[in-house]
This record gives C-alpha cells, sequence and structure tokens, in this order.
C-alpha cells in the first residue's frame, strides 16, 4: 500500500469510527443502555469495543447527541 492509500484508508476509518459513534448515541437514547451494552459485548464489535465505549462517553459528556456531522475535541 503506497502512502497516500494508507492515508485515505486511515481517514476513511476515522470517518467510520465517528459515524459509528453518532449512530450508538441516538440508538442508546431510543433503545437503552442494555441494548448498546449487548451490541458493544458482540463479537463483531469485539476488536472496536474499547474505543466505541470511550468514544460514546467523552462524545455524549461533551454534548453530542448523535447528529449528522456532529463531533467535539476537548481542548
Amino acid at each position: 500500500m503506497i502512502d497516500t492509500e494508507k492515508r485515505d484508508y486511515v481517514a476513511d476509518e476515522k470517518k467510520r469510527h465517528r459515524c459509528e459513534v453518532r449512530w450508538l448515541i441516538r440508538e442508546v437514547q431510543s433503545r437503552g443502555k442494555s441494548w448498546l451494552m449487548k451490541y458493544l459485548n458482540s463479537k463483531n464489535v469485539e476488536s472496536r469495543k474499547v474505543a466505541l465505549n470511550m468514544d460514546i462517553r467523552s462524545q455524549w459528556r461533551l454534548g453530542n447527541r448523535g447528529e449528522l456531522g456532529e463531533w467535539y475535541v476537548e481542548h
């Protein structure tokens, strides 16, 4: 993989991760915490669980409620 492909992959993965975090924030509001825990504990999510859990908590604390494009950075 050449550098630009690697950089594109990293950017795409970051975008995918943020979209998933926003989706999970929206879903937990309607489905509840037990649904979220079941989702995070599923085998398909195993490799992303820690990062998702950290970012869901952080983004919620910062005011993210899952709106399109919403992402907060701590200063």
